[in-house]
């Protein structure tokens, strides 16, 4: 594995996070499995199958969090990745 690459469950994935501005996610990042979320506290869950569109959208939302709920939330299959 290169230096920034590291896995999950199995699969390899670039580790670079884009950060953004919110009360409750830290950071976001999205490859070809879905997208990540990672909550202020660390603990980070993976999204299944999400859009790279909707990656997109969280990213230049005006509020993170309400997108996140909006689009994301209770939309696609997830599981945590860490704690």
């Amino acid at each position: 594995q290169s230096r920034n690459e590291t896995s999950y469950k199995g699969t390899r994935m670039d580790t670079s996070w884009t950060p953004v501005v919110s009360s409750n996610i830290e950071a976001l990042r999205h490859n070809p499995e879905g997208l990540f979320v990672k909550f202020k506290g660390g603990t980070v869950y993976q999204y299944l199958e999400v859009p790279r569109d909707i990656f997109v959208s969280l990213c230049s939302a005006e509020s993170v969090g309400a997108a996140f709920h909006r689009l994301v939330k209770n939309q696609y299959e997830f599981s945590k990745v860490t704690t």
